[in-house]
This record gives structure tokens, sequence and C-alpha cells, in this order.
């Protein structure tokens, strides 16, 4: 089978409403494919299945030599609440060395300490202590990672964190802060990032920020 053959049949599975064990094991096979965009979309559609051999594969391409599929990696492992899962995350969170791998890193972390429950406050400090270094390097994307880290986390205030990105230049941060938005969007917040989005889209100008804000105002709404 080509590489386009195995993307497009990739691309179906996505479709799919419910993956089956037979899925499960084309997916293990892609994940050792040559192509880093087969193994990166496998690591993505890993997620459908918490199970053994799933997160085994999970921890393999989470260790990959492309950053594109650990990012995939590190997503999908964030639905696998383990303590090995969680001390994994934190390791690669320590030395993971490429932005937008290390920002997914971050959150899966986030996400897998806030579903175990444990030592919270703990981890939430060492969350804050993450955002000083990353501000520090001038990593944006990272610095919102931490911002949702501290949220899920239980401080709820670093909401306010995320929402100060909507006025960054760079639009690319401003769409990255609307879909952390959306992830943490609850009865609580729903105000609060209705009106800072309605604030931002009075002058906005980049497409695709208004219709990233747009559809998140009609899904709050």
């Amino acid at each position: 089978m080509k590489t386009k053959e195995k993307l497009q049949l990739l691309i179906s599975y996505e479709e799919k409403a419910e993956l089956k064990e037979k899925h499960l094991k084309r997916l293990i096979k892609f994940s050792k494919d040559k192509d880093p965009l087969v193994r990166s979309s496998a690591a993505s559609l890993l997620i459908n299945f918490e199970n053994k051999a799933a997160k085994k594969a999970l921890l393999r391409l989470a260790c990959d030599k492309k950053a594109v599929v650990r990012c995939e990696a590190y997503d999908s492992l964030s639905v696998f609440h383990r303590k090995d899962v969680e001390k994994f995350l934190k390791k690669a969170v320590e030395e993971e060395e490429n932005e937008l791998a290390l920002s997914y890193a971050i959150m899966s972390w986030a996400d897998v300490a806030a579903a175990r429950g444990k030592n919270v406050e703990e981890k939430r400090g060492y969350a804050t202590h993450l955002q000083r270094i990353m501000q520090i390097k001038k990593w944006n994307q990272c610095s919102m990672s931490c911002f949702y880290a501290e949220y899920v986390l239980g401080r709820k205030s670093a909401i306010n964190g995320i929402i100060c990105y909507l006025e960054v230049p760079d639009y690319r941060l401003r769409c990255g802060a609307i879909n952390l938005l959306e992830l943490l969007a609850e009865d609580e917040n729903r105000e609060l990032i209705k009106e800072s989005l309605e604030k931002r889209l009075e002058h906005e100008e980049t497409a695709a920020v208004m219709s990233a804000a747009e559809k998140l105002l009609k899904k709050l709404s």
C-alpha cells in the first residue's frame, strides 16, 4: 500500500462512528510506518482505544524523531489517566525541545494529573513554575499551555492569561488562544469568554481569527 493510500484509509477511519479491534491492529502497524504523516495520523486515531496496546504504541510514538508525531502522541496520551503515563508526560515536559510538541506535552500532563486528582496543589505549583520558564524563553505557545494546565489543576483565574493572548500581534497565537478557550469553556466562565471574544471581534481583521471566534461564540450561545 502506497503512502497516499494509507493516508486516505486513515482519513476514512476519522469519519467512522466507532473504531474496532481490526482498526486498532492496522493503526499499530501504521504507527511503525516510515512516513511521519502516517505515523502522526495513527497516533491521533489511537486516542479511540484506551487499552494497553494503544498506550504502548503511543508511548513509543511520543519518543519519535519527528515533532509532528510526538505532538499527536502526547495529545492522545491525555486519555490514559494512569500514574505511569503522568510520569512519562512530566519527563517529556522536562526534556522536549520543540515548542509546539512541548505545548501538547504540558496540556496532556495537566489533563492526566487533574483526572488522577493526587497532590493537585503541588502539581499546580509546578505548572506555575513552568509558566515562568516559558515566559523567560518567550515560548508563547507553551506559556498558554501552562495557563491551561493551571486552570485544569484548579487555578480558575489562569483563564485570564489565555484571554490576554487574544490581543497579541501574532494571529496564530490569537487562534491558539481561542482554541484553548473552547477546551476550557464551562458554565462559570461562559460569559467571560463571550465578552472577550466579542471585544476582539470589534477590531479583528484576520479571517482565520474572526472565523474561530464567531464559531465559538455560536457554540456558547
